[in-house]
């Protein structure tokens, strides 16, 4: 009996050893600096940069967008949006309706592609960009959704930076959010808004 006790304590301290090791493996895979987060972002697939995109379903995809949303628990939907689209002139537009609203009182989102200087100015609220330690704790949270779809649907540079934007609005209690189409009409990742209002440039 003694010796088929100390067995079972051998295999139990086994169990938790290979618990401990497993749950330190998943654990370094949270980015630990600023740095690494942005690297692990700017390794994802950037049609910003494509010479030549062709526009269809499978480039670009409202259901990948949704399922990513979904899975960071759908901060689209807790916001009210403005949506502006057009060729030129969105993104003046969009920080110009933003700067109006703000200036009667109201906490405003605004999402702007694509930045001239640092990618922080992509999202902003009441005027002030996203800070290094936020864009790090939310590209943190939206980890484990994204490594989720990358074998069958790997979210795009822009639809995580989307996702990324909706969820700072709702963390900053964002009243409305101007957001401004990125990379096409009908598929543009920001479709999967239901705006109140629509601005066309």
């Amino acid at each position: 009996m003694a010796k088929s006790t100390k067995t079972t304590k051998k295999k139990q301290t086994r169990k938790a050893a290979s618990k401990v090791k497993v749950a330190r493996v998943k654990s370094r895979k949270a980015f630990k600096s600023y740095k690494q987060a942005i690297k692990y972002l700017s390794e994802k697939t950037d049609y910003e940069k494509e010479k030549h995109l062709r526009y269809n379903v499978t480039t670009f995809s409202l259901s990948r967008m949704e399922k990513l949303l979904a899975l960071v628990g759908n901060p689209h939907k807790k916001i009210s949006t403005a949506h502006i689209a057009g060729t030129k002139g969105k993104g003046s537009t969009a920080t110009m309706l933003a700067k109006m609203l703000e200036s009667n009182d109201y906490t405003v989102g605004l999402y702007t592609s694509p930045h001239v200087v640092s990618l922080h100015e992509r999202i902003v609220v009441n005027s002030e960009m996203i800070s290094e330690s936020e864009m790090l704790g939310l590209l943190n949270r939206v980890y484990a959704p994204v490594e989720k779809m990358a074998k069958v649907e790997p979210p795009s540079f822009f639809e995580i930076m989307t996702a990324i934007a909706f969820m700072h609005f709702v963390d900053a209690k964002a009243d409305i959010a101007v957001i401004e189409t990125g990379l096409g009409g009908r598929l543009d990742s920001t479709n999967v808004i239901r705006p109140k209002v629509v601005g066309i440039t």
